[in-house]
């Protein structure tokens, strides 16, 4: 639900910001819709709609979300916290 992932948000950009001082980062990765073997049971007005949904216009794929992930835990995402 909406509630529970803004929870999640907020614990994570709480939690941040107090273990930065022992160089601890916390990070919440949050997509929005992603391409996915169930994506597929949806018709296709509605993932034309979850597509408009998007500021980039499109649906994100599996791919996209391991990227980011694997970027936040790599050395060059080292100053990314919260």
């Amino acid at each position: 639900t909406c509630a529970a992932r803004a929870g999640v948000v907020y614990l994570s950009k709480t939690v941040a910001v107090e273990w930065a001082e022992h160089q601890i980062q916390v990070n919440c990765v949050a997509p929005g819709a992603v391409e996915t073997e169930g994506f597929g049971n949806y018709p296709p007005e509605a993932s034309a709609t979850f597509a408009q949904a998007n500021p980039m216009l499109h649906v994100g794929e599996s791919f996209d979300i391991a990227e980011a992930c694997a970027y936040l835990a790599a050395p060059s995402g080292k100053f990314i916290t919260g």
